[in-house]
């Protein structure tokens, strides 16, 4: 199993990942890291947070998909 991971070690190529948010509510997205920005999937890139509780803490891995 995978564990959360500190998002400064977050891959930055780009590639989707699971990202944790503590002032979200404790949700959690998925998007990408692209040159130091935030990317979520849903909402566009995200340069500058409304607030530091609203940017990442956290990453992982996404899953493996289902195999049939």
């Amino acid at each position: 199993m995978t564990e959360w991971q500190d998002i400064g070690t977050a891959p930055k190529d780009g590639d989707h990942i699971l990202l944790f948010i503590p002032g979200y509510g404790y949700e959690v997205y998925t998007g990408a890291v692209h040159a130091g920005s935030i990317c979520y999937l849903d909402n566009g890139c995200d340069f500058e947070p409304e607030a530091e509780d609203h940017y990442p803490t956290h990453w992982m891995p996404l899953p493996q998909t289902p195999k049939e």
